[in-house]
């Protein structure tokens, strides 16, 4: 992500503070770089997850952290699609997002292929944290669900193409 804003990672820090109280052993890392780096710091240590919280650098190749996830948290307050919820459905790791971008659509199903939360909503976020991690058959329905969805609207390139031409050609007749 980048570490910016409209990406509320304050937001994540604060969940993880409340899941921690039922779960100690829980661990959060952010991966990317940003004009916010410092203030996350900051809130990591003047909220005492020191311990529990690890900061990558921006990353090229995500798929390694997607797959050893056991789950993939989205805070944003706004996305325009975010093909990091869907490179993380596809990866097999089960999301807890908020309704922003493409989790916004019914390919994201709350509670049937993974969990929608609305924007700021800490205790919806934190809460859905604490059901995955105690519910390792839910997050298994979540891996599968996601990627029976991603395959069902999933197009070869060709065919996104094709499409994308034909879009265009339609566009020229009707000038």
């Amino acid at each position: 992500s980048r570490l910016a804003k409209e990406k509320r990672i304050d937001i994540a820090l604060l969940s993880l503070k409340r899941v921690l109280k039922t779960n100690p052993e829980t661990g959060l890392t952010i991966i990317g770089s940003g004009p916010e780096r410092d203030d996350l710091l900051k809130k990591v240590n003047d909220f005492g997850l020191s311990q529990n919280v690890f900061f990558l650098d921006w990353q090229n190749n995500l798929i390694p952290h997607y797959k050893s996830a056991d789950i993939f948290l989205l805070t944003s307050e706004y996305e325009g699609y975010s093909i990091a919820l869907i490179e993380a459905g596809a990866a097999g790791c089960p999301i807890v997002t908020t309704k922003v971008g493409v989790a916004k659509t019914d390919l994201f199903k709350d509670g049937v292929n993974s969990f929608v939360c609305p924007v700021g909503d800490v205790d919806c976020l934190s809460n859905r944290i604490i059901e995955l991690i105690s519910n390792p058959k839910k997050r298994e329905s979540f891996k599968t669900n996601m990627r029976d969805s991603i395959k069902s609207i999933a197009i070869s390139k060709e065919q996104y193409t094709a499409n994308y031409i034909g879009l265009l050609e339609k566009l020229i007749k009707n000038v």
